[in-house]
């Protein structure tokens, strides 16, 4: 009889901790699977900036259009310090091209903002 009483005494100990432990990840995994980062820069929150640029920079290289929307935004990666994404660029003569844009924080601290249109 104490044989099984210590067994079954080792074996709650085993179990109830371990228990636990999958418990607390079970609710880590879930939060961190609720919770939302609010990026300051995102792949919207970057489009008007992304316009007012290639409006001021018209020139040859990009058949002097601008891009007026970008439809389809999808992320690539995104941090604090950069943001990547892709879609599809409805420029200012009409035409709709797949485009890369982006942004991130140079080692001045300053935020450069890129675009990469598919001719």
């Amino acid at each position: 009889m104490k044989f099984l009483k210590t067994t079954l005494y080792f074996s709650l100990l085993i179990v109830f901790p371990m228990s636990t432990i999958s418990s607390e990840n079970w609710l880590k995994d879930s939060i961190s699977d609720e919770v939302e980062i609010d990026y300051e820069r995102t792949c919207d929150s970057i489009i008007e900036v992304i316009r007012a640029e290639t409006r001021n920079r018209l020139s040859p290289n990009n058949s002097y259009a601008s891009i007026e929307q970008i439809y389809k935004r999808k992320t690539i990666s995104i941090s604090e310090e950069k943001v990547e994404c892709t879609g599809y660029a409805l420029l200012s003569n009409g035409r709709e091209r797949r485009i890369e844009y982006g942004a991130f924080i140079d080692d001045e601290g300053d935020i450069i903002f890129q675009t990469s249109l598919d001719f």
